[in-house]
């Protein structure tokens, strides 16, 4: 609530926020709201119906103890409102989430086909009960790192609540608006490059630095394989200068640092308005400037896997799937033979120690004449 707040003010909005610690904290959620209507003297009073029970039932009070006209919208965060569940259950003998699942997958088109659920089967519970493979790799999940505001609130939840259950550290969580949405980052700005670079041929050194990097750390493809389709592509292809770009951009040259580029802040850096994406991907040009380079986290429900396009979801994590790919790299890079190899290609390729053979100015000179 206090980067939203946060956020509310610097669009210019009038946010009343009051701090759990503060020392005119009125103690309950009715006390601050009778306080601001004593304050601002409103004509009426409009709140977003609350998950709760207890404090919707409150709040149905609220227009007789405080002498204004109190209105209760639906909360649009689910897919669901109360009255749908309300006509769903009318007459069952049985309350089971499994046919109320069947039936929200079926009104929203979620993991649906023409004839049934994708998959031919509504859901995988016998499997998931059985234990799993001993050789599967599960990815790590999303991480973000908690800013000085999340800090605070671990702090002061630490010293009010000592008695919390669960832990508060590691808290890897996203907090914010924008840290949603690069969790749900999409691969539009991978996708309009792409277009353009097989329309055209040609696209600038950022974009295909961005590609081979996710290409190599997001997916990890081999280098190998991605560098001769990628060769095909470019008009300008020079081998000497694409292949060792391309080993440089995906981490194996040994000498250079490890280049990982985020594909949501280049383009929201680079392409703020999001031009680029609407002329390569048409599908996502009537999306807003905020959203276009994250369509998946857009201002519709998001787990309608095409939100009323034809564009897919994302396919991986960035964040998650950069920093496995960088652990995997930098465990390489501690082994005796990577170091070994690693002085090896510097002497070769990186030192500026060695001699230099002085150019045959005479033959230079035949060469001037001849032409």
């Amino acid at each position: 609530m206090r980067h939203f707040a946060a956020d509310l003010k610097a669009r210019g909005i009038n946010v009343i926020y009051r701090a759990y610690n503060a020392p005119d904290n009125q103690g309950s959620l009715f006390g601050e709201v009778q306080r601001a209507v004593a304050q601002l003297t409103p004509e009426a009073l409009i709140i977003t119906a609350p998950g709760e029970f207890r404090l919707l039932d409150a709040m149905q009070n609220w227009e007789h103890e405080l002498g204004i006209p109190v209105s209760i919208l639906e909360d649009d965060h689910f897919l669901a409102s109360r009255n749908d569940f309300a006509n769903w259950a009318n007459g069952r003998k049985q309350l089971r989430m499994e046919h109320f699942y069947r039936e929200m997958r079926k009104k929203h088109s979620v993991l649906m086909e023409s004839d049934g659920p994708t998959g031919s089967q509504w859901n995988f519970d016998v499997e998931n009960r059985r234990a799993p493979p001993t050789n599967l790799h599960v990815p790590a999940p999303y991480s973000a790192d908690p800013d000085t505001i999340t800090q605070q609130v671990m702090e002061l939840i630490e010293t009010e609540f000592p008695d919390h259950f669960g832990d508060l550290a590691p808290f890897p969580y996203a907090v914010t608006r924008p840290g949603a949405q690069e969790a749900l980052a999409s691969r539009a700005p991978i996708d309009a490059c792409m277009r353009s670079l097989i329309e055209t041929g040609w696209i600038t050194f950022r974009m295909r630095a961005m590609l081979v990097s996710f290409a190599s750390y997001q997916l990890w493809l081999d280098w190998r394989k991605t560098a001769p389709y990628m060769g095909r592509l470019f008009t300008d292809y020079e081998p000497g200068i694409h292949y060792s770009q391309f080993q440089m951009q995906s981490g194996v040259t040994g000498i250079n640092a490890l280049r990982g580029y985020n594909p949501i802040k280049q383009s929201r850096d680079q392409d703020p308005s999001g031009m680029f994406i609407r002329k390569w991907v048409p599908e996502l040009d009537h999306l807003p400037n905020e959203t276009i380079h994250v369509p998946y986290a857009s201002e519709t429900p998001l787990f309608r896997p095409r939100f009323n396009t034809n564009y897919p979801p994302p396919i991986v994590d960035h964040k998650v799937a950069a920093r496995w790919a960088k652990t995997q790299i930098s465990e390489v890079k501690k082994t005796a033979s990577f170091r070994t190899r690693s002085q090896s290609v510097n002497q070769r390729h990186g030192s500026r120690k060695r001699a230099r053979a002085k150019p045959d100015n005479a033959n230079h000179g035949k060469q001037l004449k001849l032409l």
